[in-house]
């Protein structure tokens, strides 16, 4: 027993002194531990909790800023809205969950005024970030509304005591298109309108017009009188030798069935051609 306790006891002596040299360097390991700053670190739960906050915050902000746009509406009215402001309060209703007034800036940046956005074409508004099918429809749904409001302005008057409302009509719905287009307007007796009607569409610089299908169009709906239309994408409105023709062809073969040609009005860019007070028919 006691050779026993001789062989074992350096080993029990080094074991003893191993267990003193790590309990002592894990007592200064706790030493230098500060616990308030543990009390002060955050907590994973509540780091996502305050994410979570966060997210919420900024919703509720975007939700606020809508709230105070329509509220503005309410109050002061359109006139003192900026165009792009304008824009905004029409895509919220595109666009119910999303902050469009970055989108809205944007097609006032890329197509400089209000009245452009609404005559824009499909492709180019579709290029814009932000805007899908939902938001197309909607801006061209808000110009058609507007074209059928200027062609109400011309419903019951006598046009021909009335061409600045068939100008600004024209305007409204051809003066943004990117290829030609060549409608005309037939009249009654009384010289009010009958129908508006697209009777060719053309290529970027050429619509070709055939006189026999318009007088044949203006005796199935009853015409008396015509007014021509068409548009320049260009912009300029100064009629070709071929326009004049074109007229003078057309006034011809109405004239046969006995219906007048009043004018031909060319529309461009802010501005238009009357062909009649231009005295070339």
């Amino acid at each position: 027993m006691k050779i026993k306790n001789l062989f074992f006891k350096p080993k029990i002596e080094e074991v003893n002194e191993t267990e003193s040299a790590i309990n002592k360097a894990y007592k200064a390991l706790i030493d230098e531990i500060d616990f308030e700053d543990i009390k002060k670190m955050p907590d994973e739960k509540q780091e996502v909790k305050k994410e979570k906050n966060t997210k919420f915050d900024d919703k509720k902000h975007y939700l606020g800023h809508r709230k105070r746009l329509k509220e503005k509406f309410e109050k002061v009215g359109s006139e003192n809205f900026e165009d792009y402001e304008i824009l905004e309060l029409l895509l919220m209703y595109s666009i119910p969950r999303a902050d469009v007034k970055p989108i809205a800036k944007t097609l006032m940046n890329e197509f400089k005024s209000i009245r452009n956005v609404f005559l824009a074409d499909h492709e180019s508004l579709s290029a814009v970030k932000g805007l899908g099918d939902s938001s197309l429809n909607f801006i061209k749904a808000v110009y058609e509304v507007c074209a059928r409001i200027a062609k109400e302005e011309i419903k019951n008057e006598t046009l021909l005591n009335s061409p600045e409302k068939v100008v600004n009509y024209c305007k409204v719905r051809m003066s943004g298109l990117n290829y030609e287009q060549f409608r005309v307007i037939f009249l009654d007796k009384k010289s009010k309108l009958l129908m508006d009607e697209v009777i060719q569409k053309g290529t970027i610089d050429k619509a070709v017009v055939f006189p026999r299908e318009i007088v044949k169009r203006a005796i199935n709906v009853g015409a008396s009188a015509m007014i021509l239309l068409h548009n320049h994408p260009s912009g300029d409105p100064t009629p070709s030798k071929a326009d004049i023709d074109a007229t003078l062809n057309i006034k011809k073969a109405a004239a046969l069935m006995d219906i007048k040609l009043h004018d031909h009005i060319i529309i461009g860019k802010n501005k238009h051609y009357s062909v009649r007070i231009n005295n070339e028919i």
